[in-house]
């Protein structure tokens, strides 16, 4: 804006009075001036009103001018992530002033609080699902953008609506959910003045690599906790693929992803790994920290064995939710957007099941995962939970005392299935919210409740996403008959809790008698009866005596006959040691 004058002389009225000599005016013109990026903001938003607010229960957008320019909007379009596009007329903003957006029929009951116009097309705004806001000048330009949601409230006691969404800093220009806040104002919002949360915010918390998946065997999907910059994340050189791929012929981000096209195809049966650029950053230039290296290959078909039931969680303390653990038993990859979980009726037919993950979720061999509707809670209530194998996903509802958990594939054919009971328990825990169910040993049946024991204390009484601490996968020993481990103590602390009787027969067909004496010869556990054997087979104790209490410390002596229809019997006596902690 620059101020110019104007002299005039020698003109003359229709009855020849001439000007005074001299004579000037003082005027002001605007050049045409172009916005920049960021010269104006989105700076609240109203995409819940309701009736009761006192605010006009209609949707509204407000902008703010941030620059020192005075800014034509005549051109200027403002739409979401459908098709809806609002076309803003010839107004003008000054610096520092803001400008209330709604519709042209709602722009009387706005105009009280301050600077509006109105739009025939006004876009209609999600609510808990979220939108994405673009403000584009007359040229096309992106101005701002703003991808929001419930979230952005950060303050659940106001997500039922009737307040607006502020943002905290107008100069802190990146896309973050934490630079809004539902307003603070009396009225439930600021239409046409300073925001009531205004202040200043910054971003510390660097982007991490959350997963690498292959949409086709010539394209990655790259997926970012956070947008990331373009400047060294749109590189080719900033993805190195191993076992002959190297970087990709191209780069597109969008949001945050990052989508790679390759120059060779991924090819099934390998585990490639992308390599990240340690100076990938995001916008506020946090560079990327954790996992530079993301396992990535083809899928393959599981069947029946692929993938197993490791642990679940169907009784949760207050407030939490149940999780089911899956243990990938197989070599191949599994692309857990073919499986479901499910349960059954009565009649053990599949009655209520969810996809495991709608976009895609790779399980890599003998790897874990654990599924649960809320991840942040199974975090709380387990810290040492493995935070990059946990997942989000609907489940069944599961009872508390007996169930059933199945994971299918995408026609139903079950992968795994597991008829739970609460009596798997440990029987001495008096309190079993909370606590999980875990696997013992993956090449025994899940539907053995044997090979299923309640989580250790010692890990807070579940290990969603990691080895589960009652685990004893090992091979069995040569030997025919074995004691793992001879010295146990089974106080659910989570080390050598159970104690595993191995046994070889070399050959199918025996059944199986197996009683546990104390030192004086007293029997305390009648512990298998006529147990079909598999040719190489295990049995295990707890350490519970027939009369439902806890075995005294001692020397113990384990007596196994094993028999077959033929009349070959094989007998068995070894010794072991019942222990507690000093």
């Amino acid at each position: 804006m620059a101020l110019h004058t104007r002299s005039v002389s020698n003109v003359s009225d229709l009855n020849s009075n001439v000007i005074a000599a001299g004579s000037t005016i003082g005027f002001t013109w605007n050049a045409p001036v172009t916005a920049q990026p960021f010269d104006v903001v989105i700076n609240e938003i109203y995409f819940e009103p309701i009736v009761s607010a006192p605010l006009p229960n209609a949707e509204f957008v407000e902008l703010y001018n941030r620059s020192n320019k005075i800014l034509s909007l005549n051109g200027w379009t403002l739409s979401d992530g459908s098709t809806s596009v609002a076309s803003i007329g010839a107004v003008t903003l000054q610096p520092s002033a803001y400008i209330i957006v709604c519709k042209n029929s709602d722009t009387t009951s706005f105009i009280p609080y301050g600077n509006t116009t109105g739009t025939s097309s006004f876009p209609s705004l999600n609510n808990d699902v979220g939108d994405d806001l673009k403000l584009t000048d007359n040229n096309g330009t992106l101005i701002d953008r703003v991808i929001f949601s419930d979230d952005n409230y950060n303050d659940d006691s106001k997500k039922t609506g009737g307040f607006t969404i502020e943002r905290i800093d107008a100069d802190f220009t990146c896309n973050s959910r934490f630079n809004w806040h539902a307003s603070n104002d009396a009225q439930g919002g600021t239409p046409g003045k300073v925001n009531s949360v205004k202040g200043t915010y910054s971003d510390t918390t660097p982007p991490q690599a959350v997963d690498a998946y292959p949409l086709t065997t010539t394209l990655i999907r790259i997926t970012f906790s956070e947008n990331p910059d373009n400047a060294i994340a749109s590189q080719t050189s900033s993805y190195i693929i191993d076992n002959g791929i190297g970087q990709p012929a191209s780069v597109l981000l969008s949001d945050n992803h990052a989508f790679l096209t390759l120059n060779n195809a991924l090819q099934t049966g390998i585990v490639y790994h992308v390599n990240l650029n340690s100076s990938i950053a995001d916008c506020p230039g946090n560079k990327i920290t954790g996992e530079l290296s993301l396992k990535i290959g083809i899928a393959e078909t599981a069947v029946a064995g692929d993938v197993l039931i490791n642990e679940i969680l169907f009784n949760p303390k207050t407030g939490g939710n149940d999780f089911v653990e899956l243990y990938n038993n197989s070599s191949k990859i599994i692309d857990l957007k073919n499986l479901k979980v499910a349960t059954t009726d009565n009649n053990n037919l599949i009655t209520t099941n969810y996809s495991v993950s709608d976009g895609g979720y790779l399980l890599f061999p003998k790897e874990y995962i654990a599924l649960t509707s809320d991840v942040a809670s199974l975090q709380s209530f387990y810290p040492n939970a493995a935070t990059n194998n946990l997942l989000k996903a609907s489940l069944p509802g599961f009872n508390d005392d007996m169930g059933v958990c199945v994971i299918t594939d995408f026609a139903l054919n079950r992968i795994d299935q597991l008829n739970y009971n609460k009596r798997w328990h440990f029987p001495l825990i008096d309190d079993q919210n909370g606590v999980s169910l875990e696997r013992i040993w993956f090449n025994k049946g899940t539907q053995d409740s044997t090979n299923w024991h309640s989580a250790a204390e010692a890990v807070g009484y579940a290990t969603p996403g990691y080895k589960n601490s009652q685990s004893l996968n090992e091979q069995l020993q040569e030997n025919n008959f074995t004691i793992t481990p001879e010295i146990f103590s089974p106080d659910n602390d989570g080390y050598n809790d159970v104690v595993t009787f191995n046994i070889n027969m070399n050959e199918p067909g025996y059944m199986l008698n197996a009683k546990i004496y104390n030192e004086a010869g007293q029997l305390v556990r009648n512990l298998v009866k006529s147990k079909l054997l598999a040719p190489e087979d295990s049995f295990m104790w707890d350490g519970i005596t027939d009369k439902n209490d806890k075995a005294s410390v001692g020397i113990y002596i384990v007596y196994a006959e094993a028999f077959n229809p033929e009349g070959k019997t094989k007998k068995y006596k070894k010794a072991f040691v019942v222990a507690s902690k000093l």
